[in-house]
């Protein structure tokens, strides 16, 4: 339940159009962020050779991954066409009954609603619906733990799901679901958090991130010092500036706007590079 304060209706007149400014303004740097990984991690794929494979084949199992091939390399910049390719591999997928397929396809129709459409409703039906193919998986492949998934297998469903429920404001959901996540994942001096690569940086900046929608100031603060500790190791412009723009928001709740200003300046030239 959200619990409303009293609010000052003049002040809120004013301050509700700055307000729009600030979250259009980080909704434009996180795609920016995104957009600079996507081009970094994946290798580019050509719609037109793909489309000609699907039509060359009648292999519906080959023709889901190519659709969803094409849908993970045009969520950033074409959103309408990725989601119509996840529709059309989900067909696919469902005409052969792969569960391990039907898994994968909705939980990046999921993530691709939580980040990229804001529609935090379709988002949460995809992603209970990727934690029911993820159990049916595990029940029929079993399970084997890597060094950073931890030993729970619905590791990542949980957090999606504890993502999903920040964004929508639901903060006792989101905690309930942070709650089942393996306790090591979030302690920040945990073994696994103690290694200081990319897969640390990305994983606590991401609680943060989840932390300081859900108002857990504390939890973000004691995130940040890794984070920044394994950014520091780069380059400036080799760093991620989405952990100055967390960071940004943090002392943002926190007031410290003059740290928050230098975050996000901090941030630009590595965005814009």
């Amino acid at each position: 339940m959200i619990h409303y304060k009293k609010r000052d209706y003049l002040k809120d007149e004013l301050i509700k159009p700055m307000k729009n400014v600030i979250k259009t303004f980080f909704i434009f740097l996180l795609v920016c962020f995104g957009s600079i990984n996507l081009i970094h991690a994946q290798i580019k794929v050509s719609v037109k050779d793909s489309l000609l494979k699907i039509e060359k084949t009648s292999d519906k199992s080959a023709k889901a991954k190519i659709y969803i091939s094409l849908a993970v390399n045009l969520v950033q910049s074409k959103l309408d066409s990725a989601v119509i390719f996840l529709k059309k591999a989900e067909i696919e997928a469902k005409e052969v009954n792969s569960t391990e397929l039907l898994e994968q396809i909705n939980l990046l129709f999921a993530n691709a609603e939580n980040i990229y459409s804001g529609n935090y409703t379709s988002a949460l039906y995809h992603a209970f619906d990727a934690l029911k193919y993820r159990k049916i998986n595990i029940q029929k492949n079993g399970f084997k733990p890597t060094n950073n998934s931890g030993q729970n297998p619905f590791n990542n469903n949980y957090f999606l799901l504890a993502s999903i429920y920040a964004n929508l404001g639901n903060k006792a959901k989101s905690e309930e679901y942070l709650k089942r996540i393996d306790p090591e994942l979030l302690d920040p001096n945990s073994s696994i958090n103690k290694v200081l690569n990319d897969g640390t940086r990305s994983r606590l900046t991401e609680f943060a991130n989840v932390y300081i929608l859900n108002d857990n100031l504390e939890g973000a603060k004691k995130m940040m010092p890794t984070i920044m500790k394994i950014n520091l190791q780069y380059p400036s412009l080799k760093q991620w500036g989405y952990v100055y723009i967390i960071d940004g928001n943090l002392n943002l709740k926190l007031k410290n706007y003059e740290v928050a200003i230098n975050d996000y300046k901090k941030a630009l030239p590595i965005q814009i590079y």
